[in-house]
């Protein structure tokens, strides 16, 4: 275990702010979810668990495909 932390501890920084900026992308888009007014409350339950179960490729899947579709409701 002690040579884990060794090893770990110079990237340690980098790893704090690549899992910030993480945090901050995945509150945007369920914050985007939820403010959405085109969405069924259904499809903004579904769209909150992608997002959260599917890590890091969900919340790309909902800017690329969910907004999109918000987006053409809209015109």
């Amino acid at each position: 275990m002690k040579e884990f932390v060794e090893l770990i501890k110079p990237m340690l920084p980098l790893y704090l702010f690549i899992g910030a900026l993480y945090l901050i992308f995945l509150i945007y888009c369920i914050r985007d979810i939820l403010k959405s007014n085109t969405m069924s409350r259904k499809s903004k339950v579904i769209w909150i668990i992608f997002v959260i179960v599917i890590q890091v490729i969900g919340p790309i899947i909902y800017l690329v495909i969910g907004k999109k579709e918000t987006n053409e409701k809209l015109t």
